[in-house]
């Protein structure tokens, strides 16, 4: 259950200079209160659910929409890891919900909607981030059934499931953001062929939804980031290319961070975007310009 400011410990420094900082190479001078009056790019007060948000991208996302004033929900299916980031949440002072579930069963999906309702009264966005390679083989021939139904769960099904059940109860005015990748735009040989499979499968069924959605009032848009700098996963993966030939090919010459892919979704959640659906924003330094 969330629990208000009130009740949450005192902000610890030493604890949360990570949720706290604005992680971006080149940042340019800001006033120390960026939300404005009116400020169209502003979070504050929205209730934003945020899936596969126990770790990377997803993890980033929750923390820094929570410190910019929204009431977020986390789902995860990892349930220590998810504990633990809502732990230094509540520790930072900051008004986050959490809740451990399969999102490829819609039931687990259903229930997570009706406890952030019964708590938080309405659903302003949900950030699809949940997904991943499921653990399957990187050779295409080792691919079982099990393997691509695995991978279909964890990124395409999920993000179909949370996307019915929050648009039943969201009502105009809401937002839907979908995270793929840059392989669902144009595969990798580093990752498998399932997993570039699914993530293209989520700019489709993106635009699909923001046809059917949109005459309801409801935005649908998808954030398909580049090379960032994730985690070990990432890292790992990253480490096995030719890193300077990779680099040479991204005009900005340089890798992604959670907190540029944060902003973008802030963008597509925001009043900033009322205008803007079907959309797949590419956050990859240009990668597609060369």
């Amino acid at each position: 259950m969330a629990k208000s400011s009130s009740d949450l410990k005192p902000r610890q420094e030493s604890n949360c200079d990570e949720v706290f900082r604005h992680d971006r190479p080149h940042p340019r001078s800001e006033p120390e209160n960026r939300s404005l009056p009116n400020d169209p790019f502003s979070v504050r007060g929205r209730v934003v659910i945020v899936t596969g948000a126990a770790q990377g991208i997803g993890r980033a996302i929750a923390l820094t929409l929570s410190v910019r004033g929204a009431t977020v929900v986390m789902v995860d299916r990892e349930r220590d890891l998810l504990r633990e980031v809502a732990a230094q949440a509540h520790g930072c002072g900051l008004d986050i919900e959490s809740h451990f579930g399969e999102l490829g069963d819609r039931n687990v999906v259903e229930s997570i909607i009706d406890q952030t309702l019964s708590t938080m009264g309405r659903i302003d966005a949900v950030v699809n981030n949940a997904g991943g390679s499921a653990h399957t083989p990187l050779d295409f021939f080792e691919v079982t059934s099990d393997h691509l139904d695995r991978v279909v769960d964890w990124n395409l099904r999920s993000t179909f499931n949370m996307s019915q059940a929050a648009a039943r109860r969201m009502g105009s005015g809401g937002a839907i953001v979908n995270i793929s990748a840059i392989s669902g735009r144009a595969g990798s040989e580093l990752l498998p062929v399932q997993y570039s499979s699914v993530k293209a499968g989520v700019i489709g069924l993106t635009r699909g939804l923001a046809r059917h959605l949109g005459p309801l009032g409801i935005r649908v848009n998808c954030v398909a980031p580049g090379f960032v700098v994730s985690g070990p996963r990432t890292e790992a993966l990253w480490q096995a290319r030719d890193t300077a030939a990779t680099l040479e090919m991204i005009p900005l010459r340089r890798r992604g961070t959670p907190q540029e892919i944060c902003d973008a979704v802030q963008f597509l959640i925001s009043d900033a975007s009322t205008y803007v659906t079907g959309a797949t924003l590419d956050v990859n330094g240009g990668f597609f310009c060369v």
